[in-house]
């Protein structure tokens, strides 16, 4: 078997693959097969492109993230769907006091991973084999890729790496009305995280996470209105006005 370079214009024809997917990213596998016992992949990531936050415990695998282009963000989460850690990972391009070209990730961590430049790209390794029929641990407090809901979640992961990053505009979900959306995006990130993951649920008789959910705007206050992240019943949110 003869060495392999990869070169920097594999990952502009990544991105342009990237582009084309409904999932705004794309796989390159460096390992030959799903049965190599070391798995290691390079991941174009768009702007836009959500990843639900998810673990490997039920099949307990290290993972390890290297900066390959761009700037990227690593969030770590609680149980319960807080973030509990936060991580720049970045090139020598964006070296800074809080940006690093490696985290490794423990097994059973819950985790996801943004885009923070338009160009970014990844190395992601853990052991393998890999099995594509195996579990997905996935979190039930997060939406699912696709939703509406995930845009909105993706720009609130956005804004806590605003500080240093400015990010373009992206689209709302077409649920919310002008006025919900305007009002729902007043609210503090971190406070519109605890919001979706606080509303109650009859059913099932404790506080869940929202999910599916639309906006509007009734005698002053926002009502978000959608699914429960347990059962699938309908659950509701008043937000009152000021």
């Amino acid at each position: 078997m003869s060495a392999r370079v990869f070169a920097f214009d594999q990952f502009t024809d990544l991105h342009d693959q990237a582009k084309a997917s409904p999932r705004l990213r794309q796989h390159l596998n460096i390992h030959a097969s799903h049965e190599a016992p070391f798995q290691r992949l390079f991941i174009a990531f768009g702007l836009e492109s959500y990843v639900r936050p998810h673990r490997h415990h039920l099949m307990p695998k290290d993972e390890t993230l290297v900066a390959v282009q761009g700037l990227l963000g690593v969030l770590v989460f609680d149980d319960a769907g807080q973030v509990v850690q936060q991580f720049k990972l970045g090139t020598q391009s964006h070296a800074g006091s809080d940006v690093g070209p490696v985290v490794d990730m423990p097994a059973g961590t819950w985790h996801t991973v943004l885009a923070l430049t338009p160009d970014a790209v990844l190395l992601e390794g853990k052991a393998g084999p890999f099995d594509p029929q195996g579990p997905r641990e996935f979190a039930d407090w997060a939406p699912e890729e696709g939703a509406d809901e995930a845009l909105v979640i993706l720009r609130e992961w956005r804004e806590l790496f605003a500080g240093e990053f400015r990010s373009p505009k992206i689209a709302a979900p077409i649920s919310f009305t002008p006025q919900a959306l305007k009002r729902w995006e007043s609210i503090p990130g971190e406070i519109r995280q605890r919001l979706l993951r606080d509303v109650w649920c009859g059913d099932c008789g404790t506080s869940v996470t929202i999910t599916h959910f639309t906006g509007r705007i009734e005698r002053g206050d926002l009502i978000l209105t959608g699914q429960c992240g347990q059962c699938q019943g309908e659950v509701a949110r008043v937000i009152e006005g000021e």
